[in-house]
Formats: structure tokens, sequence, C-alpha cells
């Protein structure tokens, strides 16, 4: 091998590690670490600055062009209903959403697993049909979430690094 080539070896190599430290240091549960320091995410999903909140407030932390869907779990904050409503998780950790680079879900509840797949492209966000195991959970809040999750249209990132999606019937699902 050429001396050149080598180097660039050890140069790939070095951006390598470089890369996946740089990864675990930001995605740590440590919890002290900003959002603004995330890198792009390796995903071909995009968005639109549709929604008022998707540009960033003085002092925001988070370059919303810089959050993918598939860069973290979501967790369920509350939906807030077109008529002034609102529908708080009881147990808001265990609703989440992560999203796959191959167009696929996993679905977290208060009950079952499930799992979809989904379209999202220019802020457009669309799940396919739901499927999950049919455990029976007395006081779940499984159907409403599902029952929202069905009815998603668009979704916008914000500069507090919230994840705000709007269902066809107007209401607005946030997610941290």
């Amino acid at each position: 091998m050429k001396k050149t080539h080598i180097i660039a070896l050890l140069i790939l190599v070095l951006a390598t590690v470089v890369g996946i430290v740089a990864y675990v240091y930001v995605f740590s549960p440590k919890g002290d670490v900003p959002m603004s320091a995330t890198p792009v995410a390796s995903s071909t999903i995009e968005q639109t600055d549709s929604l008022e909140e998707a540009t960033p407030v003085e002092g925001s932390t988070v370059v919303p062009a810089l959050v993918a869907l598939d860069m973290k779990t979501w967790e369920w904050v509350r939906a807030e209903f077109a008529d002034g409503n609102e529908l708080l998780p009881k147990k808001p950790d265990v609703f989440t959403l992560a999203f796959g680079g191959s167009g696929t879900v996993e679905i977290g509840t208060d009950c079952n697993s499930m799992s979809s797949t989904y379209e999202a492209y220019s802020g457009a966000l669309t799940f396919g049909p739901i499927a999950g195991t049919k455990m029976y959970c007395e006081g779940s809040q499984e159907a409403e979430y599902a029952s929202l999750l069905e009815k998603f249209a668009t979704y916008q990132f914000t500069g507090k690094g919230e994840l705000i999606v709007k269902t066809s019937d107007g209401t607005k699902v946030i997610f941290k």
C-alpha cells in the first residue's frame, strides 16, 4: 500500500472514532448536554417551517433544522384539541414513539406494545395500520393515544427540541 493510502485510511479511522465518541456523548442519558450540540441525524426525513412553533425563540438551545424524527425516542407530553381541551398522559414516560430510518415506528403505551409504518416528507407525517399486542389494562389511555396517532397529518420541531404533530382534525400533539 502506498504511504498516502495508509495516511488516508488512518484519518478515516480516526474520524470514525471521533464521530462515535461524539454521538455517545451527545445522546448519553446524562441530561446535561444541550441539544444544540446534536449533529444532523442520518435521515432522509424532511421538515418544513409551516407551524408557528418552528421559529426558534430567543434563548432556545435547539436548531430545528438539525432535529430528525429518528434521532431519539419521543415521549408524549400532551394533546391540545381545537376546542381548547387538553389531554395529558397519566404516565408520560411510557407513551413513546421511536422512528426507524427504514420507515417503521415502535409505539410505547401504558399497556401494549405497538408498531406501524410511517411516511414523512416535507412536513407531512402519516402512519400506516397500527399493530400491537391485545392485553386489557384497566384505566389505560392507549385507545386515546392510538386515536391521535392514526390522525397524524403534519409535524414540526421547535426551538425547545419538541416534536409538534398536528392531526387531521386540528389537534396538536406535543412530544419531547
